[in-house]
């Protein structure tokens, strides 16, 4: 399923989740759940999380613009981030299929649970390619700076690649709506850790 997944991604998920031939494949929750600890393996000890924080000045703030607090808050998110990746990778889930069904509910009247499944093969497929990105930059020992940007980047880019398949929406339109799903769902991820992390913070605050 991993080969096919790389060859022809939309073709394999139309079969599970439409013509339900199931038996031919693993199911994709459990794909996703395997890869997601292996994942969660390499960015504990590569650190690749604490590395992104600290190019992104998450670490390095003036003293004076940023309280010794919020710098350990922000220290014991990127630790959490990392314990826990594989958990990250699961929450995006639901936001994808929300933003899957504003693009393509009135078409084609898949329900969420479809949809999730779609998004699950995504994922897992997607989480290979970031673990290989990672290990890279591990081993070479270049600066994670950059690689946030490209892993976004390929995520959107195979995220259409599937949706364009599923849907056999192969033309500029099918490009557009299927970009405009990928970009709309990390939005609503980014929104809701947004959310989490005010609301940490304002709890932080009224308790000290």
């Amino acid at each position: 399923m991993m080969a096919q997944l790389f060859v022809r991604p939309g073709k394999v998920a139309y079969e599970y989740i439409v013509e339900a031939k199931r038996k031919r494949y693993f199911p994709p929750f459990q794909y996703l759940i395997i890869l997601g600890a292996l994942a969660t393996i390499i960015v504990v000890n590569s650190h690749f999380i604490e590395h992104t924080y600290k190019t992104m000045g998450g670490f390095a703030g003036n003293t004076s613009q940023q309280s010794a607090q919020q710098a350990a808050f922000m220290r014991q998110m990127s630790l959490w981030q990392s314990k826990y990746y594989n958990i990250l990778i699961l929450l995006q889930l639901p936001f994808y299929a929300l933003s899957a069904l504003v693009f393509y509910k009135r078409k084609y009247r898949y329900n969420y649970a479809e949809l999730l499944t779609l998004q699950t093969f995504v994922s897992a497929q997607y989480t290979i390619i970031s673990m290989v990105l990672m290990l890279t930059v591990f081993f070479t020992k270049s600066g994670v700076g950059y690689l946030n940007t490209v892993m976004m980047l390929i995520s959107i880019a195979y995220h259409s690649w599937v949706y364009m398949e599923f849907f056999n929406e192969k033309n500029l339109v099918g490009f557009l709506k299927a970009l405009g799903s990928a970009i709309l769902g990390i939005l609503f991820f980014v929104l809701f850790t947004m959310i989490i992390t005010v609301v940490i913070l304002i709890f932080m605050y009224l308790t000290k």
